[in-house]
């Protein structure tokens, strides 16, 4: 790679190896802001992306290594987190949803508010 990039905040681990397995795997190629793609959706913990010709969606329980691109027949998938959350060519499936850290909500209130009398 002779493209240099900065983020404005930390890549995890997944996403700091899947930077080098997406630009070396022959079938994909890719660069590094159509690897942003995909770290985008992963990190929505939802919605899909269109890089070349594949349509990545954000997917939960994803096998492999951190980082790693699987290919199963003409279905990729790349596991960008701990939990089995990343990014997959297949369709979504309703009834498996990515898992959303809890540090990805925000409260409704404070504890202050809800358990003062």
């Amino acid at each position: 790679m002779s493209t240099t990039w900065a983020w404005n905040h930390g890549l995890w681990a997944g996403e700091a190896t899947a930077l080098y397995n997406v630009a070396v795997h022959p079938d994909l190629a890719y660069n590094l802001g159509q690897a942003q793609q995909l770290f985008d959706v992963h990190r929505a913990y939802a919605g899909s992306t269109t890089v070349d010709s594949r349509t990545w969606n954000a997917s939960g329980s994803l096998t492999g290594n951190l980082g790693e691109v699987v290919k199963d027949g003409s279905v990729y998938s790349i596991r960008l987190d701990d939990r089995g959350n990343g990014a997959t060519t297949a369709a979504p499936s309703p009834t498996d949803p990515p898992e959303i850290p809890i540090s990805a909500y925000t409260p409704i209130a404070s504890p202050d508010t809800i358990f003062n009398d």
